[in-house]
């Protein structure tokens, strides 16, 4: 969180990066197999307006309702295969222009293959002044 944002794109290479590698580094077919996801399953924070909720909408509205907790986590969400929301029960204290919004739990499915497209518009939304 208190970094740059230009160090996202490489913290997350490095991730992807470690995991692919692993499917060839590995000394044995078993072990390297172990690490030939399908899906990579993210679990994070997001914010939907109270508004929206009450209206018995419990996904909001597709006009950016939605803050997420980090902007990556958008990315994420609109290449995943499936996600829903839940709401969190613990009440955390929110800054001001917060206040009308509900924290939200997330949980998204993104297929691996769709990863070099997060990674690319990662770059994108990072270098983007």
């Amino acid at each position: 969180m208190n970094f740059p944002p230009q160090l996202l794109p490489p913290l997350y290479d490095a991730i992807f990066d470690e995991v692919s590698w692993a499917t060839e580094d590995e000394p044995t077919e078993e072990l390297r197999s172990l690490f030939k996801f399908k899906f990579y399953l993210l679990i994070s924070k997001m914010f939907k307006p109270r508004q929206s909720l009450r209206k018995g909408n419990p996904h909001g509205n597709e006009n950016g309702d939605i803050i997420y907790a980090k902007p990556e986590y958008e990315i994420f969400h609109k290449l995943s295969s499936w996600s829903f929301n839940f709401p969190l029960r613990k009440q955390l204290v929110s800054p001001d222009e917060l206040k009308g919004y509900q924290p939200m739990g997330l949980v998204m499915a993104v297929e691996a293959d769709k990863i070099s497209t997060f990674r690319t518009e990662l770059k994108s939304l990072v270098e983007d002044p």
